[in-house]
């Protein structure tokens, strides 16, 4: 969890979109985002300043042109946690029974170039049931 690296850096401007599918489904509780390391690593700039969260099959085919058009499951202002410490609480209801879940950062606190994030953490539950067809 503090670990600097690995990290996450966006590209081409602040914005920066990263999805996550998981094996069974899940009931997510909390969501912490963090951007550890020295000050010239991962400044309180390149801090995301906030995460808009999508969840299920309509989020998989979301990028960042069809983003201004999508209603977000819920949006949550994030501070600067660069000792990894802060959760956030999801809203229970569109985050059960998840197979995926989009996060979207859609800037920092700085105004800079790039955004980073070097730790993502969910908290919740998991089921034991395995998606696959059904014959």
């Amino acid at each position: 969890r503090l670990d600097a690296l690995p990290c996450v850096l966006s590209d081409t401007d602040e914005e920066l979109i990263l999805k996550i599918w998981f094996a069974a489904p899940v009931n997510i509780r909390r969501l912490i985002v963090a951007s550890v390391g020295s000050d010239e690593e991962a400044g309180a700039d390149s801090h995301p300043s906030s995460v808009r969260c999508f969840t299920g099959p309509a989020a998989e085919g979301l990028g960042f042109d069809s983003m201004a058009d999508s209603q977000p499951a819920q949006v949550i202002e994030l501070a600067v946690n660069p000792e990894a410490t802060a959760f956030s609480q999801c809203t229970p209801r569109p985050f059960t029974q998840v197979c995926f879940v989009l996060l979207h950062f859609p800037g920092n606190h700085g105004g800079v170039e790039q955004t980073r994030v070097s730790y993502i953490g969910l908290q919740g539950e998991h089921s034991h049931t395995k998606r696959q067809a059904v014959d």
